[in-house]
């Protein structure tokens, strides 16, 4: 068959583009699903958190808000100061190279603008899930499949102070990343463990503990 240069090129071209395509990763072994948590690539760039996963050969990943809610576009949250300004000792510290005491007396206080700031930035937040679009999500659940890695809970705590509405976009965002469950640490309160348990059931949307 005498094929002309165009000819050959529309049949070669294909064939090029799926032999250079990445294998899609597979951390399956034995039918034992191995997955990761994105908390673990917490000092790397958010953005490139799918990359990790492919670099990694992860298949499987338990997604923090964080790393969903910077993709969907929701505004940052201010984060807690962690130390004081440079040559700066917080009141009550330790004598200078003495042992210090994590959440004890040493650790930095924020001042009453810092506090003030986070309040107005939860408050940013909250109006912005309980009016957000699931479109975003709906398009980062897409390139995560097409790349082979299953999002397979989602782990946003929901908190007493969360309005009913905010509940539910937790688990409309769970739900449309694909997510079998969402996640949190293991309520020590009891009202907020029965809260929980009875939002999950009535969405039929599992909550686990981590522990």
């Amino acid at each position: 068959m005498n094929l002309t240069r165009r000819q050959f090129g529309a049949l070669a071209l294909p064939a090029l583009a799926a032999s250079a395509a990445p294998a899609k990763p597979n951390s399956n072994f034995g039918g034992v699903q191995i997955g990761v948590i994105t908390y673990s690539f917490r000092s790397l760039p958010v953005e490139n958190t799918l990359k990790y996963c492919l670099d990694s050969g992860v298949s499987a990943i338990e997604m923090m808000s964080n790393v969903a809610e910077t993709f969907a576009g929701a505004p940052l949250p201010v984060m807690r100061p962690m130390g004081p300004p440079p040559g700066q000792r917080p009141a009550g510290a330790p004598p200078a190279g003495g042992p210090g005491r994590p959440g004890g007396p040493g650790r930095f206080q924020a001042t009453p603008e810092q506090i003030e700031a986070r309040k107005k930035a939860a408050a940013a937040l909250t109006a912005w899930r309980t009016s957000a679009s699931m479109d975003k999500f709906k398009e980062l659940r897409r390139i995560y499949n097409d790349a082979g890695v299953k999002i397979y809970c989602f782990k946003l705590p929901p908190t007493l102070e969360m309005p009913d509405a905010e509940y539910e976009y937790i688990w409309n965002v769970a739900e449309t990343l694909g997510a079998d469950h969402i996640t949190m640490e293991l309520p020590t309160n009891d009202e907020l463990l029965a809260r929980v348990a009875a939002f999950a059931a009535k969405r039929k949307l599992a909550i686990a503990f981590h522990t």
